[in-house]
């Protein structure tokens, strides 16, 4: 992570912050908007100085850090230039361009500097550097998501130049591209051990950008309305308040489907893998009230054992990297699959009535499944059940044909964690 001292803001993939851009032309506009964004605690700004109509002049420039050094106090400021050829407002290039990024370094008053890739930028990371100011060094691609080929490729450059944050932005043209950003982050995680942003623009990307947990990106960036300054960037406060609530989401993972979908098994292969503390409800049922669920129906009936599985279900609220794996029916009433969506990402385990069949039909502790343990009937019982699965689930696996490895693989890729 990166500790900017003395503001103490930490860029982290456990916890990403929202960059919001600063398009504005003047002196007078660009501090006022800065100072507005940092009022409403913006974590980073962004000053698009390609948009500046003095940016060549750095005393200009470094007269409005100056101003803003203040109003800056808790806030993150992030120095861009994009040329015209890199999607920016400004014509420069070349040495003149490599010049300019190194005279910026040597400003005062802000916090990174972003520089994009090219073979000659080098140097610019090193001079950065040793001015003291952590660079993000980007690619951008407005066209398309590049092969699987020239991404190796690229990230082995651009590890070459040391850089304190890797950004990469590619322009999705098929949802197969969405997946290969999301598999290609995975691969900047395991060979670059640094910070990292991934995006993707245009509509189509809007995805990784509400949601930077899938490429593990401490940053993502929003604009204020009307004032975008990359396609499919969204309001920074829509997008801020969708992170915290991903935030409160990630804290517990719920695993549901009907019985026999791998729950229990798929639980304790994640626990190993994400490091967090499993717990299956039915268990912690028997557990709090000393009798085992089969025995708890027949005594006290369904409707008793139904209030106790929402009541310890709801008394796992608040609990932190947390797999929940849940009874068949846990679902089947809407307070249960109201909190769970609340309070956590639900998962849905799936498997065909043969599957299942076949997978417990030597289980004698299913008191459902008494007197019914057939493949009609657990169709039959599970076609009833699979709207409410449907509902409550974020995330769907199928698990016929699949390896405990590979459903957690899959789960893991669409919950955005290594």
């Amino acid at each position: 992570m990166i500790g900017l001292s003395p503001k103490n803001i930490k860029l982290t993939k456990e916890k990403p912050i929202v960059a919001v851009p600063v398009i504005e032309k003047t002196k007078e506009s660009i501090i006022e908007k800065i100072k507005a964004l940092a009022s409403d605690d913006v974590k980073l700004i962004e000053w698009r100085l390609d948009y500046y109509e003095e940016c060549l002049d750095l005393e200009a420039v470094q007269s409005i850090l100056c101003e803003l050094r203040k109003p800056l106090a808790k806030t993150l400021l992030l120095l861009t230039m994009r040329t015209k050829s890199e999607g920016g407002e400004f014509d420069i290039s070349g040495e003149a361009l490599n010049d300019y990024y190194i005279n910026l370094s040597k400003l005062n008053g802000f916090d990174l500097i972003d520089i994009q890739y090219h073979d000659s930028t080098q140097e610019i990371v090193k001079e950065c550097s040793l001015n003291k100011k952590n660079t993000i060094l980007s690619y951008h691609n407005f066209d398309k998501t590049i092969k699987d080929d020239e991404l190796a490729n690229l990230l082995d450059e651009m590890i070459k130049f040391h850089p304190d944050i890797l950004k990469f932005a590619f322009m999705p043209n098929t949802d197969d591209d969405i997946d290969r950003t999301i598999k290609f982050s995975k691969k900047v995680r395991q060979n670059w051990h640094g910070r990292q942003i991934l995006i993707s623009m245009g509509e189509m990307g809007k995805k990784l950008r509400l949601n930077p947990f899938l490429t593990g990106s401490c940053v993502t960036f929003g604009c204020e309305v009307g004032k975008n300054s990359a396609p499919g960037q969204v309001d920074y406060k829509e997008l801020s308040c969708n992170i915290e609530n991903l935030l409160v989401k990630r804290k517990i993972i719920f695993l549901v489907g009907y019985m026999g979908t791998g729950k229990t098994t798929i639980g304790k292969e994640l626990k190993n893998r994400l490091h967090y503390k499993l717990v299956d409800l039915d268990v912690l049922i028997e557990k709090n009230e000393g009798i085992t669920i089969k025995e708890m129906m027949a005594k006290e009936g369904e409707k008793y054992f139904r209030d106790v599985e929402t009541n310890t279900l709801k008394s796992l609220a608040g609990k932190n990297k947390l797999i929940v794996s849940c009874g068949g029916g846990a679902v089947l009433r809407e307070e249960n699959r109201r909190f769970m969506k609340e309070n956590g990402v639900v998962i849905l385990l799936e498997a065909t009535p043969e599957q299942i069949y076949d997978r417990i039909k030597h289980d004698t502790s299913r008191p459902l499944l008494a007197g019914n343990m057939n493949v009609e009937y657990i169709a039959k019982m599970k076609g009833e059940r699979d709207p409410l699965y449907k509902e409550a689930a974020e995330i769907t696996v199928m698990t016929e044909n699949l390896s405990k490895f590979d459903i957690c693989e899959k789960i893991c890729n669409a919950y955005g964690e290594p």
